[in-house]
Parts: structure tokens; sequence; C-alpha cells
């Protein structure tokens, strides 16, 4: 297993995306135009701020989706 999963940019999707892991982020809130989405097309449409230079793998909207999600990846 190599995600890990939070809501924290900095502390759950910065530091382990540059050492290996996949982050799997739940931000706090998310656009709602994002909610529809894949949790993978998510990470890639997500307005990043200037200051978080790295994508998460994918951006949960509900920690509901997390077990198919690990699967896919596991997969």
């Amino acid at each position: 297993m190599r995600e890990i999963v939070g809501d924290r940019y900095d502390d759950d999707v910065l530091y382990p995306g540059r050492h290996g892991f996949l982050p799997l982020w739940k931000p706090e809130a998310l656009p709602p135009h994002l909610l529809p989405l894949d949790p993978l097309e998510r990470a890639h449409r997500y307005p990043y701020a200037t200051d978080q230079p790295l994508p998460a793998t994918a951006i949960l909207a509900s920690l509901r989706e997390l077990p198919a999600l690990v699967t896919r990846l596991e997969g």
C-alpha cells in the first residue's frame, strides 16, 4: 500500500508525495463543479494555489469513495 489519506495539503499531500506516496486528499471544501467528477479527475482539475506545487493523486469528496479508489489504485 502506497496511498496516504488526509485533509491537510502540506502534511498529507506535499510531503508524502515528495517521498513516493500517492496522496489522496480530502480538502475541507470542493468547488461544486468538481463534485460529480471521478476522484482522479478532480485532482487534475482542482484549482491549486500557487503555494501548492504538487497535485494530489486523487481528491475525495467523501470518505465513502476511498475503498473503491484504493482498489483501483492497487489493482
